[in-house]
């Protein structure tokens, strides 16, 4: 699937591959329903748990673009939330959001991951009806490791291959401790303009061979 995505890049003979992605909320969240894709409590106000749907809008895209060692990570368009109340998402708004990784990103076996903390990596998340902006910055693990987007199906049960996303953040004057502040979601590979009727005239080709021979 990476190679397909990519696929059009390395045949125009560019130094750059990219792989885009399409996001969604991830079925495995700690204060679901509803569903999510980013959870920031205390974004609103002290003791509050915030969560904010990627599937409401479904325009959110991961896109990481390889450029030799040079390797870097945008996510990107809407999301729909607020302060979680159990069922339902209370006093709910629309977000743009653009977040960026430029530093500490190292290809792994399993897809991606951001090592360390630095202020070139971070984000803005946006209201579209009121004045409302918050900009993120990384927050990195014990380990080091700040977001992590691989092919490992993490937290969802008997998926092993499914690609997820999950890294750490901070809001502005809002440090992260004894709470929730993070990225949590699924993907699936979007392939490359031309590159599905590049494979299939590929695979005529090679049926046409073999008829004639």
């Amino acid at each position: 699937a990476l190679a397909i995505a990519a696929l059009s890049i390395a045949a125009a003979g560019a130094s750059a591959q990219v792989f885009e992605f399409a996001m969604s909320d991830h079925p495995d969240g700690n204060a679901a329903p509803p569903f999510y894709g980013l959870r920031v409590d205390n974004l609103f106000g002290e003791g509050n748990i915030n969560t904010f749907s990627i599937d409401w809008v479904s325009d959110s895209t991961i896109t990481i673009t390889e450029d030799g060692d040079d390797i870097s990570i945008l996510m990107e368009g809407t999301l729909y939330g607020g302060p979680d109340i159990g069922f339902t998402t209370g006093g709910a708004a629309l977000f743009t959001y653009s977040f960026e990784y430029t530093e500490g990103v190292v290809k792994t076996a399993d897809g991606w991951r951001v090592l360390g903390m630095s202020e070139a990596n971070g984000g803005v998340l946006t209201a579209v009806d009121s004045d409302f902006s918050a900009t993120f910055t990384t927050k990195a693990d014990n380990s080091g490791v700040a977001f992590i987007f691989e092919a490992d199906g993490h937290r969802i049960d008997g998926d092993n291959d499914s690609w997820v996303g999950r890294g750490w953040v901070m809001s502005e004057g809002n440090p992260r401790s004894n709470y929730v502040q993070d990225w949590l979601f699924t993907a699936e590979v979007i392939p490359a303009p031309g590159t599905l009727a590049l494979a299939a005239s590929g695979g005529l080709l090679v049926v046409r061979r073999r008829r004639k021979s």
